[in-house]
């Protein structure tokens, strides 16, 4: 990799798993040449490694898909744009931790709906019923029906 100053090559001094990230790879690098520290993280280009399922049609999972779901559940939410980014992370470990090369549609938005769960329950409620999972037996879904009415 070419140094982020003076685009002369670089040397790793130290690298490891990143904590938050399990499906990225963090790395401290030294310009040979003006002797610049920077980091990098090395992640799998999803678009290349997971593909969606929809109606005996696959198309490439992308981040800006897992984005473009989440923000429209938490757009209410001042912070959304601030926290995005980490709750896509989120997701992507969670669909990666499945093992799959190939995933249904239904698959992604469950992981999607998961991340929510943890993150706003009220946005997961939107969110199951908005993405069509809410029909969709789900003990978690109903709980957090259960919890929204008895705040009411």
């Amino acid at each position: 990799m070419d140094c982020a100053y003076c685009k002369s090559p670089t040397k790793v001094v130290n690298s490891r798993g990143a904590k938050r990230f399990r499906s990225s790879k963090w790395r401290r690098r030294s310009c040979t040449k003006c002797g610049a520290l920077f980091s990098t993280r090395e992640q799998p280009i999803l678009d290349t490694v997971i593909f969606v399922r929809s109606d005996d049609d696959f198309k490439p999972l992308t981040r800006a898909y897992i984005a473009i779901e989440l923000y429209e559940a938490l757009k209410k939410r001042q912070d959304t744009v601030n926290i995005l980014d980490d709750l896509v992370d989120t997701t992507l470990n969670g669909i990666l931790a499945i093992g799959e090369a190939d995933l249904t549609e239904i698959e992604v938005k469950r992981q999607i709906l998961s991340t929510l769960q943890n993150f706003d329950h009220e946005s997961a409620l939107q969110y199951s019923i908005n993405s069509g999972l809410f029909r969709m037996p789900n003990i978690r879904t109903e709980k957090l029906l259960d919890e929204l009415s008895s705040n009411e």
